[in-house]
């Protein structure tokens, strides 16, 4: 209180504030030791306690002074404190209830050791190397020589010629009777002596151009020297380089002291240039496999994609792969079909045709030839799911046509909602059970999961629980479990009087409602369906 400081100023500052003292001092009990050091006062009580252990005095001493006597006899001799199991001292008082003060211990004895020591390192300035990594935010792994970069050209780089320039020798142009000024290709004087006076003229001429000056995208410096321009000779960098175009060129120099680089857009150094160096714990066998996996599906789907060109002549065949087929009907209207040759060989023909226009969705079928003159030529008879046909007029006209017919009746119907995942249908069953509890929602989509097929799936909710089913569209009707319906709306009336019958078994590749104990989950009551 004697310099009006407060008990939390002084707690605050005490680790901050020295009391020097003298050896006659010491002894005195007004005297604290410990307030020449950067000791806290609320730990004093153990710099006290490792002091004492470390000289082995006795603590319970009748002589008062035994702890100023410890702690000057440490400050002379702070070898001994070495000795001490700080570590046993932090889990001592753990267990008197202290947080951890292994780091406090340890900071104690440093200062018991060496008061005041400055502990930072002393300060060394910056390289040239570490300035420019600094200002470039790079690094020594991610910027350096050999590495291929991209930049853009800002400037043309030129020499300024000199009075004395030696070999100074303008040339003319035979053909149009100009001189040329030899270093900045300059052609329009018609004067030898009009050349001299460009010399002569300060900022008349402009220089050799030797190089390229450009910006990499990190913003640092560089230059590229005509020679390194290209692999063959550059007599002009304007021939070959526009100011801001942007080129990729490979790292030869770093000039640390300038903060610049110099560069090669030479094919030879490009093709030269190292690539990123894997670190320690880059993973090359799992790499290596998953590469080995990507080259497999390639090539695969490169084989897949491969057919044999078949000469048949009509207006729907193509000899193309099924992504070229995607593609030819994108635009076309629902209906339209195409065939074309199968991977399978030249005793097939796969027919694609659109089911749905708007969601862009094609099935497929396999159409088998017999009775061919040759491996190339149209089979006489062709046969689709064991039903036999004259030519592909026919097909389209009793397969594809009819077919494509019963797909529309689909789409056209009031409840289609186009493809939609069965989670989405659920939840919008179940906003409509909500509003209208007594009456069966339902909602026809189109099973894109289930692709190459003319499949739909009817969607209901009888009850809490949303049931799917799959239709499937054929040239003769529409299939609903296991009966073939000769129209739409007959299915659809078929439906809402046997809805509560169980579906019968799935057969493979398709999917069938939810059933519970063998019979189907719908509650037994006169249906009332949304209509």
């Amino acid at each position: 209180t004697h310099f009006n400081l407060g008990g939390s100023v002084f707690v605050n500052c005490a680790g901050f504030i020295r009391s020097e003292h003298c050896r006659d001092d010491s002894l005195s009990e007004n005297i604290e030791l410990l307030d020449s050091t950067r000791i806290h006062p609320e730990t004093y009580i153990w710099a006290t306690k490792m002091a004492i252990d470390a000289l082995d005095y006795n603590e319970d001493d009748d002589d008062s002074n035994v702890k100023q006597r410890a702690l000057e006899d440490i400050m002379e001799d702070p070898e001994k404190l070495k000795d001490l199991d700080l570590l046993a001292f932090a889990i001592e008082l753990e267990r008197q209830g202290y947080p951890d003060k292994r780091i406090t211990l340890y900071d104690i004895r440093d200062e018991l050791t060496n008061r005041y020591a400055d502990k930072r390192s002393p300060y060394q300035p910056l390289t040239d190397e570490e300035k420019f990594y600094l200002l470039s935010n790079e690094s020594v792994e991610t910027f350096k020589i050999g590495q291929v970069v991209q930049c853009r050209v800002y400037a043309i780089a030129r020499r300024k010629p000199k009075g004395d320039e030696p070999d100074i020798q303008p040339k003319r142009n035979e053909e149009t009777g100009m001189w040329q000024c030899p270093l900045c290709l300059r052609d329009n004087f018609p004067e030898l002596s009009e050349i001299w006076n460009h010399f002569d003229t300060s900022g008349s001429c402009p220089g050799q151009a030797v190089g390229i000056r450009v910006r990499l995208d990190n913003g640092i410096p560089g230059f590229i020297a005509t020679k390194n321009i290209s692999d063959s000779k550059v007599a002009n960098p304007e021939e070959r380089i526009k100011v801001n175009q942007q080129i990729v060129a490979k790292v030869v120099r770093i000039l640390f002291d300038k903060s610049t680089v110099d560069l090669s857009c030479k094919t030879s150094d490009l093709n030269s240039a190292s690539s990123i160096e894997k670190d320690v714990f880059y993973d090359t066998e799992a790499a290596d496999k998953i590469k080995k996996e990507k080259e497999a599906k390639k090539s695969k789907r490169q084989k897949n994609n491969q057919y044999i060109t078949r000469l048949i002549v009509h207006p729907n065949f193509k000899n193309c792969t099924y992504v070229q087929c995607e593609k030819f009907l994108q635009n076309e209207q629902q209906g339209q079909c195409i065939f074309r040759p199968s991977r399978k060989g030249t005793q097939f023909l796969t027919l694609t045709w659109k089911v749905d226009q708007q969601n862009n969705i094609l099935a497929h079928d396999e159409i088998v030839e017999e009775e061919k003159d040759n491996q190339f030529s149209l089979g006489k008879t062709l046969k689709i799911h064991d039903e036999e046909y004259e030519d592909l007029d026919e097909i389209i006209a009793r397969y594809v046509e009819p077919m494509s017919k019963n797909a529309l009746d689909i789409l056209k119907f009031k409840y289609y909602q186009g493809v939609m995942e069965e989670e989405t249908v659920s939840k919008l069953l179940g906003n409509d059970k909500a509003l209208t509890p007594n009456r069966i929602p339902y909602y026809i989509t189109s099973a894109k999961d289930i692709p190459g097929k003319p499949m739909f799936k009817l969607s209901y909710m009888p009850s809490k629980r949303a049931q799917h089913e799959l239709i499937k569209v054929s040239h003769v009707g529409f299939k609903f479990r296991g009966k073939i319906h000769n129209s739409f709306s007959s299915l659809i009336a078929w439906f809402k009087e046997h809805y509560g019958e169980a579906p019968p078994a799935p057969q493979m590749g398709a999917k069938a409602a939810s059933t519970v104990g063998g019979k189907s989950a719908v509650t037994e009551y006169t249906a009332d369906f949304t209509d």
